[in-house]
């Protein structure tokens, strides 16, 4: 999951060390894909969703079961997909760093969640950091906080927002579609 995106994992309980692993990689994951536990003992079902887990499926599984707990996991991925649409940009943005560091970069993607960022110096995940930058069309620049969610040597990395204020969120929100080339399904 760190090297590949996932919409949905399905995760079976039989081995509960695995699976307990593999939610764990999807908690960490960039982009989180939606999770589908597979049980045989119903009293497990509280430690699962605590695990992260988003649906749980009962074996033996029916068919009716499957199909309507499946429906829902794809509305979920389909939202999380269209939520996380990145517009392509390329602007200059001001990084700053917990210790109060200015370092320049170019923003190269965009989204309501977070942003990737090409920066002068390499950042560390989970680093906590604020940029700030001016969107075409606009003419104050804006502010936003959050966290280093994958780093690469070479300085680029995602951020994710963290406590968006919901003018903030809205106005992001409405960027993002009215400058989306094509929004996913």
């Amino acid at each position: 999951m760190a090297e590949q995106k996932f919409d949905c994992v399905l995760v079976d309980y039989d081995d509960p060390h695995s699976a307990a692993l593999i939610l764990q990689n999807a908690e960490q994951a960039a982009i989180k894909p939606v999770t589908v536990a597979l049980l045989h003992d119903q009293s497990d079902v509280r430690g699962v969703f605590g695990a992260g887990a988003n649906f749980v499926l009962y074996k033996p599984i029916s068919e009716l079961q499957a199909e309507s707990t499946l429906r829902a996991a794809t509305a979920l991925a389909l939202r999380e997909r269209r939520r996380a649409f990145r517009v392509p940009v390329q602007l200059p943005v001001e990084i700053r760093t917990a210790n109060g560091t200015d370092i320049e970069g170019i923003l190269l993607d965009l989204s309501e969640d977070g942003l990737d960022v090409l920066s002068s110096q390499p950042l560390y995940r989970s680093a906590a950091i604020t940029a700030v930058f001016c969107l075409p069309d606009q003419e104050n620049s804006i502010e936003l906080r959050g966290e280093v969610a994958w780093a690469n040597p070479n300085g680029e990395c995602g951020m994710r927002f963290i406590d968006l204020p919901s003018s903030t969120r809205k106005f992001l929100k409405t960027w993002v579609q009215a400058n989306s080339p094509v929004l996913p399904p």
